[in-house]
């Protein structure tokens, strides 16, 4: 996606967060990093010159400004980029970058993202060869995922995604693609109510994954006994298996940040 965005603005804040960036930009930037538009051109739809991205990748100053360019935009790196930092590690092409939008930036989505068992145990079949990481690409293709940070980003919408009087309905996100819909409702006690459905026959058997500080209450509708495995995950996350043509219903802590994936069979 494209944004309009100040890269003078993001380069000179580089400049003045890092001590060890020259004080100017003619002599922060090296000549090999790429122009402002082929820069943006690769944060925002990937890099087509193969020596921008290996420049990119191995450059302090370019890998700050990937840090502050999402910061900027006020997104995260999509799920494909961490689940590859999750499995490479240091060997991510933004791997810096990623760093300082977890450690400097303290970005709440992708530190619970980082959490996911079923990113988890994907990279771990990737490692082991049981799965190739095209295969697992493709899968993450389908995740329907939902962050709300805080309980005033929620929007009043109905049913099939139309925004409505706020005042007449609970607040709610919705979230849905061929495979599946995930819908969050606020209650009249501040719990935020979860109703995750996998209708796409492609779904598999797959998870629900909640991330907050507390989940209050879960159900996995048909398969009930999963419920009761959600204890050793820890307060902080849960999983709930789903499959296809079923539906898993949750309720959650509004106080602090949530974040929720539905995640296909990988």
């Amino acid at each position: 996606m494209k944004h309009n965005v100040d890269l003078n603005a993001i380069w000179r804040t580089v400049i003045a967060e890092h001590a060890q960036v020259p004080a100017t930009l003619e002599a922060a930037r090296d000549a090999a990093c790429p122009t402002p538009s082929r820069f943006l051109q690769g944060v925002e739809s990937g890099w087509e010159d193969r020596n921008d991205r290996d420049h990119v990748t191995a450059c302090h100053f370019c890998q700050n400004s990937v840090s502050l360019y999402w910061r900027a935009v006020g997104e995260c790196p999509n799920l494909r980029a961490v689940f590859r930092y999750l499995l490479l590690g240091s060997r991510f092409e933004d791997a810096e970058a990623m760093q300082l939008h977890l450690r400097r930036d303290g970005c709440p989505r992708c530190a619970r993202r980082l959490q996911s068992t079923s990113l988890i145990r994907a990279a771990d079949w990737v490692e082991s060869g049981e799965r190739t990481l095209d295969q697992i690409q493709s899968g993450l293709e389908k995740v329907i995922e939902i962050f709300v940070p805080r309980r005033e980003r929620l929007i009043p919408v109905t049913a099939d995604g139309y925004i409505c009087d706020p005042y007449t309905v609970p607040l709610m996100l919705l979230e849905k693609n061929e495979h599946a819909t995930l819908a969050l409702r606020e209650d009249e006690g501040g719990h935020l109510q979860i109703k995750a459905s996998a209708v796409g026959s492609a779904f598999g058997n797959g998870h629900l994954e909640i991330f907050s500080t507390a989940v209050d209450d879960a159900d996995s509708g048909v398969r009930r006994d999963a419920a009761e495995a959600l204890g050793k995950l820890g307060e902080a996350q849960r999983s709930l298996d789903l499959a296809a043509g079923e539906t898993a219903l949750a309720s959650v802590s509004a106080e602090e940040p949530v974040l929720l994936l539905i995640i296909p069979e990988l």
